[in-house]
């Protein structure tokens, strides 16, 4: 008899096995999910901007806008610009003007605005003001920055959308949630699994 009941039981647990496994891949789906995807996210709209956008003041930097939209100017305190790492403080002093104009020489309104500050990866920048062009512009045009100032500073530019930024979001979180359903879709199989074989197992025991 104990023999018997010591087979079966080993039995049950060798069945356990594939359920068991089921709820621990559904977790670590879920787990994943529910973790890296908010993080790409946030990686893919507060990502550091590359060289590209970024530039040294005081001078000028001249861009070509393909688009109309809303342009910030971000103020360095913490980056890494061509190989080098630079330190300041996030404050402006007002010793700071900025001159904004287009291909053909007129000026375009700088809108102040300094209610954003990012830190990702190391990069830190706080929003100085922004610009926008409209579809009345002339697209593309060549954007000309100019930034006087008492000590060098690292600045740059890039567009803000309030839209794309939400569409992004809402897809990110729709699949945010396929994923995590998928996971619980594997926790709720492992799980029936285990409990049919335990329930088979103990209908059989003697």
């Amino acid at each position: 008899m104990t023999d018997t009941h010591t087979f079966l039981e080993t039995q049950t647990k060798g069945k356990q096995k594939p359920g068991l496994r089921l709820i621990i891949i559904g977790a670590v789906i879920a787990i994943l999910g529910a973790l890296v995807i908010p993080a790409i996210l946030l990686i893919t709209v507060f990502s550091p901007n590359s060289d590209d956008n970024k530039f040294a003041t005081p001078g000028s930097y001249s861009t070509e806008i393909t688009k109309p939209g809303r342009y910030f100017l971000w103020n360095h305190s913490r980056t890494i610009f061509k190989g080098t790492m630079y330190y300041d403080s996030k404050t402006l002093t007002d010793d700071v003007s900025i001159v904004v104009s287009d291909h053909t020489g007129k000026l375009i309104p700088f809108v102040t605005d300094r209610s954003f500050s990012v830190s990702n990866n190391g990069d830190k920048r706080s929003s100085i003001g922004y610009i926008e062009i409209n579809e009345t512009n002339t697209i593309p045009t060549k954007l000309l920055i100019k930034v006087d100032s008492n000590k060098l500073r690292i600045f740059s530019l890039s567009e803000f959308s309030l839209s794309h930024t939400l569409g992004l979001a809402i897809g990110v979180i729709g699949v945010l949630f396929a994923i995590v359903l998928i996971g619980v879709g594997f926790i709720i199989a492992g799980t029936k699994k285990v409990a049919t074989t335990i329930g088979s197992s103990t209908n059989s025991t003697p």
